[in-house]
């Protein structure tokens, strides 16, 4: 199956399918085992005062609800980044030093992936 794309786009998602081995190495792992850690420490607490459960619950529901528009809003941002990527590269693909341009995006982008990076990492 050829799907016929440009230079440019092989080459940009080429180089941001790089960042996928370190997720998959590093992170996936971490979020596992993370995941199995909070499992088993909700049980125990619950199994000791299940109003505390019921506290931490109340706690845990508007997290859960601000993670979720955080994830959407850095999903929107890294996309529109991706997105400049490829025109950067598209750029170098025409060997037109005429057409060449700066290609910074917004600062306010740019604040909220290094906000991003900097709790992830």
């Amino acid at each position: 199956m050829k799907l016929n794309l440009d230079v440019s786009t092989t080459a940009s998602r080429a180089q941001l399918s790089q960042e996928y081995i370190p997720f998959f190495q590093f992170r996936v792992p971490e979020i596992t085992e993370q995941t199995i850690a909070i499992f088993w420490v909700i049980i125990a607490r619950t199994i000791m005062n299940w109003q505390i459960s019921a506290a931490c619950l109340v706690v845990a529901l508007p997290l859960f609800f601000i993670a979720t528009v955080y994830n959407r809003r850095v999903a929107t941002i890294e996309k529109e980044l991706h997105d400049k990527f490829e025109g950067v590269y598209n750029q170098f693909a025409k060997n037109d030093p005429q057409n060449a341009k700066s290609t910074r995006g917004p600062r306010r982008s740019s604040a909220l992936i290094l906000i991003h990076y900097r709790l992830s990492y």
